[in-house]
């Protein structure tokens, strides 16, 4: 039998302090920060919220996520609801999926 939910070397970076913003407002902060933006390296703006994870899930079984604030469960739910998509790796589902969040 297949796997419902297949996760494969699943990464998802997100570049901090971008943000949709109109033409002239970017090209303004772009100017006025371009020195200081020259001497930072660009993985210092990176987050990793998920870096090659991999794991199988058959049908009918459930998955608890458990850890602590920033281990990534939030964003494996996004990732499972296709809310974003992954930034390397492969991430299969087959039929319904229900991802359930519980605070407190």
């Amino acid at each position: 039998m297949e796997p419902t939910v297949q996760f494969y070397h699943v990464s998802k970076k997100y570049q901090l302090g971008a943000t949709r913003v109109s033409l002239p407002a970017l090209i303004t902060e772009r100017l006025r920060n371009s020195s200081a933006r020259s001497k930072q390296s660009p993985d210092q703006n990176i987050l990793w919220a998920l870096k090659d994870v991999s794991f199988e899930l058959e049908r009918g079984h459930s998955l608890a996520l458990v850890g602590p604030n920033g281990a990534g469960k939030t964003t494996i739910l996004k990732l499972l609801a296709n809310i974003t998509k992954p930034s390397s790796g492969t991430l299969k589902t087959h039929g319904t999926l229900s991802a359930l969040i519980e605070l407190g």
